[in-house]
């Protein structure tokens, strides 16, 4: 019995088209190869794929002699790939399975679709509208719209035009005369040298008092402090012994604005002969905008003075001015790191000339008729000043008590 025919029974492995259009490429005759295994088969598909799409067989040369007409040719896509399958047949040509093209990832996404907006409800027309309270903003801390901001200093003081509610009030409601006017000592206003008032703070904590200062040649203020027990008896002897008293207050940092009245209200009433308040050198009185304000308000609306410390650009104390309030700024403390009686008389010196200054019509902005300086009642202290007051410097100024100062600044 005959052998069966390799080129019959062996399954076809590949067939590639020849290169030419004039011979066909032999079938191969080998021996199939051995079965793989699925990743094998997917590189062996990999690997035949041509890079170039090859070309079509030519037809037999009978079959086109019979039929003039020639069959269309198909010419294969470039990502097709052989079937190598043992399900082909030999002399069958070699089928082709299409590899479909990988998608692409960057698709655009559709856009979203944007649905209209309901219809706005329309108000009831013929209801009344509702009233809208308005709140009734100071124009002196915020301006209006359409108006230029201006600068703090120079924004309308109480009772000018566009000005809001007044804030000091010189006067008490009973008509009495205001402190400052009212405990104040006697000066002539005719003397038109300029004016210099010193103040001598009184702690307590000296040993001295009103006895230290008996038959002193020119006036002082004194200020109390007014947390001491015996607060309002100093007030007394110093008021007997013919000098002015301030009270001198601190207040705590972050008091808020009803601290600030009942502080006030108690220091006030611990030195109840007092011209004024002088801002003490502990905490002072302006750790924040609203308790500096607040503090000038309480002090305008009983008619006191205020003595404040140099802070910056002492917008403190040029808002008080401002609104009314009779205020003026310290121009030197000239004791408060112990100075001796030397550095004493030129501080003083300093503040005479200052004060000359100002009488020829030099004032800085904000500045009184007049030039305040601080010390402390300790025996160094009332010695320079003596001393001074017998120098030709001193011969120069009016020495005037603080009220006079500040009644200048009104």
């Amino acid at each position: 019995m005959p052998a069966p025919s390799l080129t019959t029974d062996t399954p076809a492995i590949a067939a590639m088209p020849a290169p030419s259009g004039d011979e066909t490429a032999p079938r191969s005759t080998a021996a199939p190869a051995e079965p793989q295994q699925p990743g094998d088969r997917d590189t062996a598909l990999l690997a035949v794929a041509p890079d170039v799409a090859p070309a079509p067989a030519q037809p037999d040369q009978t079959q086109a002699a019979a039929d003039p007409s020639p069959a269309p040719m198909t010419t294969p896509r470039d990502d097709a790939v052989l079937d190598i399958s043992p399900r082909a047949e030999a002399g069958s040509p070699p089928t082709r399975t299409a590899v479909l093209a990988p998608q692409d990832s960057t698709r655009r996404q559709p856009l979203p679709v944007i649905e209209p907006a309901p219809p706005a409800v329309q108000p009831d027309q013929t209801a009344p509208a509702a009233p809208v309270a308005v709140p009734d903003i100071n124009p002196v801390l915020r301006p209006r719209i359409g108006t230029p901001a201006t600068s703090l200093v120079d924004r309308p003081a109480p009772g000018e035009a566009g000005a809001g509610s007044d804030i000091a009030q010189l006067a008490p409601a009973d008509g009495s005369a205001s402190p400052l006017r009212g405990n104040a000592l006697p000066f002539d206003d005719s003397d038109t040298r300029p004016r210099l008032s010193i103040v001598l703070i009184d702690r307590g904590d000296s040993g001295l008092g009103p006895d230290a200062l008996a038959g002193f040649p020119y006036p002082l203020t004194i200020a109390i402090d007014a947390t001491r027990p015996d607060a309002p008896e100093a007030s007394e002897r110093y008021r007997r012994a013919g000098f002015e008293v301030l009270a001198l207050v601190d207040l705590m940092p972050g008091s808020t604005a009803q601290d600030a009245e009942i502080a006030m209200e108690v220091s006030l009433a611990a030195v109840p002969e007092a011209v004024g308040v002088l801002e003490g050198d502990a905490t002072g009185l302006q750790s924040s905008r609203e308790l500096s304000d607040q503090v000038a308000a309480i002090l305008g609306q009983r008619g006191y003075g205020l003595v404040m410390l140099p802070n910056g650009l002492n917008t403190a104390q040029k808002m008080a001015a401002k609104s009314g309030v009779p205020s003026a700024t310290v121009f030197r403390d000239f004791d408060a790191a112990g100075q001796d009686a030397a550095a004493i008389r030129r501080f003083l010196d300093q503040g005479a000339f200052k004060a000359g200054q100002q009488a020829e019509g030099l004032p800085a902005a904000g500045e009184g008729a007049g030039v305040i300086m601080i010390g402390r009642l300790r025996p160094e202290t009332i010695s320079a000043l003596l001393l001074w007051g017998l120098q030709d410097r001193a011969q120069r100024v009016a020495l005037a008590p603080v009220s006079a100062v500040l009644q200048a600044a009104e």
